[in-house]
């Protein structure tokens, strides 16, 4: 009796060991968007405007979101350990290709900060930190505009090579170098998988310290990422970007020479005509003039005007592909619709065909 009683302390001490209370969050004056990181060549583009408020900025498409910040950020050990917190993300069980991540760190310093950023896949928090995906510092970052006055910062990182990320468990770390500079703290409300915890490993060796959370778990134990890019595993047909009111899908082998391919368009509202077009390259433009978003540009074919259904704003486009086409030949479709009062005011998600 007393081995097991002696064994079940040992066990609860380690559980409170291992949810230790860190310290507490430290306040920000303000957020804001700074700018973009471009990894391919390690430089940062300052921006005044953060592109979530452009309407042309829909491609990549977010995939995963732990980025309400809380106005405050914290700092503890980072001159010596990088902290570690996890989530769940899900992309329908097809993984994902990821192409860009939004970071936040807070800091009182005017200095230009280096931040090193890691990704875990398979990463479950308590000591468990998953095998790392991506290991980067970032230099040159904007420090506080406002000396010995914490702000919060928020930064765009294009990643330099694509990762290519399962459906699961993932970790995502800061390293700043210094206890002035830190992650923000995020939520709630928070992403899939997030919890009241964080951890913390020794920088230079990986040991594990320890799991921590904020007393009170207000803010949220939490640190920020965003995922942008694209969901794996669509075969010949890919949907890119947003729409507004018009649904743009397919189905088909799309091999050269098949004629079991359907192209669906439906609008709402349904009874109105719909445009398909057709482009060999990719785009991303939000046109001021036309007040279209444009995802194929620029067009090589142009269906004429047709009617949807009453019933439902659906026609569906039969597309028999020409048995020339060499396999991954890449075309992207984007449709129109019209509105009540006739004009072409809606669109679809782009639309990736790649030959198989």
């Amino acid at each position: 009796m007393s081995k097991l009683v002696g064994s079940l302390s040992g066990l609860l001490a380690g559980v409170m060991l291992a949810t230790a209370a860190a310290q507490d969050p430290i306040p920000v004056t303000s957020v804001h968007y700074a700018g973009r990181y471009d990894m391919a060549t390690h430089t940062f583009f300052p921006a005044d405007i953060d592109p979530d408020q452009s309407p042309g900025d829909n491609n990549p498409t977010v995939l995963y979101d732990n980025s309400t910040t809380n106005g405050s950020y914290t700092t503890q050990n980072q001159a010596t350990q990088f902290a570690m917190d996890w989530g769940t993300p899900t992309f329908g069980a097809t993984g994902a290709t990821i192409t860009e991540i939004r970071i936040g760190y807070g800091t009182n310093l005017t200095a230009l900060q280096n931040i090193r950023i890691r990704l875990h896949q398979g990463a479950t928090g308590f000591g468990v930190k998953g095998t790392e995906i991506f290991n980067e510092l970032l230099t040159g970052l904007p420090g506080s505009t406002m000396a010995g006055q914490g702000q919060g910062i928020t930064v765009d990182v294009t990643l330099a090579t694509p990762i290519v990320m399962t459906d699961g468990p993932l970790g995502w770390s800061y390293f700043s170098g210094n206890n002035s500079t830190g992650p923000l703290t995020i939520g709630p409300p928070n992403a899939a998988g997030v919890v009241n915890n964080f951890d913390r490993y020794n920088n230079n060796t990986g040991n594990y310290v320890g799991t921590f959370q904020f007393a009170g778990g207000v803010p949220m134990a939490s640190f920020m990422m965003r995922l942008k890019g694209r969901v794996n595993g669509n075969g010949a047909w890919t949907i890119y970007g947003t729409k507004k009111k018009v649904d743009l899908s397919a189905t088909g082998s799309a091999t050269p020479g098949s004629v079991d391919n359907v192209i669906t368009i439906k609008n709402n509202p349904g009874g109105k005509s719909v445009i398909l077009v057709a482009g060999l390259v990719q785009s991303d433009i939000f046109s001021v003039n036309l007040d279209l978003q444009l995802y194929a540009m620029p067009w090589i074919i142009q269906l004429a005007p047709m009617v949807t259904s009453v019933i439902d704003g659906t026609v569906n486009l039969p597309t028999p592909l020409d048995a020339s086409l060499p396999p991954g030949t890449q075309i992207f479709l984007q449709a129109f619709g019209q509105n009540l009062s006739n004009q072409y005011k809606n669109w679809s998600e782009g639309l990736e065909l790649t030959i198989q």
